[in-house]
């Protein structure tokens, strides 16, 4: 198999492990009194609509892929969980399940390894992206002055995405991806809030960390995200 079973396990077991860890901090508080809302309402819990656009930005891979688009649109659920780090700044702390679908397309380069050997002439190599994947994420959140009407926030996920065909021809289509980013975010109301970010985003099948023995590739972009919460 191209793709380790290994690999995807530890992605699976590394993604459930964070999220039983978070909702297990935000249950086990709930109840408890919160200096933004009714005693009775416990740990903050949202739901809510995201989308991005954006295109390549090289800072990890071997390759810069130049000519790498992306767009995304997707759904996510967020709980407010404790610290874990006690920091002397005043922020709220939560983790974001999301699941989203995305579409990349562009011309990118390709190095000779990436192809396989009959069809190696000498150069230059390239291939055509028209691929859509399905990614879930969990990504780590940090919002600065929760109390005030708009909110700075820093983030940080990483997860695990689908594609509905490979992008090398000796490739695999399953990747992992990393994220982080920040933004603003403002209320609307007292359950409704819209933010705004920027996400910095690796989208790989892990050559770099060996989960894979296919012939590998490692995009990278710069997005723009926008999203609503509703806080239920």
């Amino acid at each position: 198999m191209k793709y380790q079973r290994k690999g995807i396990a530890i992605c699976l077991l590394f993604i459930i492990c964070l999220a039983s860890g978070g909702r297990a901090a935000a249950e086990s508080t709930a109840g408890e009194g919160q200096s933004n809302g009714p005693a009775t309402e416990g740990k903050k819990r949202w739901i809510g609509l995201t989308g991005s656009w954006g295109g390549h930005h090289h800072l990890w891979s071997a390759t810069d892929y130049k000519g790498y688009k992306n767009k995304t649109a997707g759904v996510f659920m967020e709980w407010e969980t404790e610290a874990w780090v006690p920091v002397p700044v005043n922020m709220e702390h939560t983790l974001r399940l999301e699941l989203h679908y995305q579409d990349i397309w562009g011309t990118i380069p390709l190095t000779s390894d990436q192809v396989p050997p009959e069809k190696r002439n000498g150069g230059p190599y390239g291939t055509t992206l028209d691929h859509y994947n399905i990614a879930l994420l969990l990504i780590r959140r940090w919002v600065f002055f929760p109390e005030y009407f708009i909110r700075p926030n820093l983030n940080l996920g990483f997860g695990i995405s689908v594609l509905n065909k490979t992008v090398l021809e000796d490739g695999t289509i399953h990747n992992f991806n990393f994220v982080g980013g920040g933004g603003l975010e403002a209320d609307i109301n007292r359950q409704w809030s819209a933010f705004m970010d920027v996400r910095w985003e690796h989208f790989s099948n892990g050559g770099q960390i060996y989960l894979t023995n296919a012939a590998v590739i490692g995009l990278e972009s710069i997005n723009g995200v926008f999203g609503l919460r509703y806080r239920f």
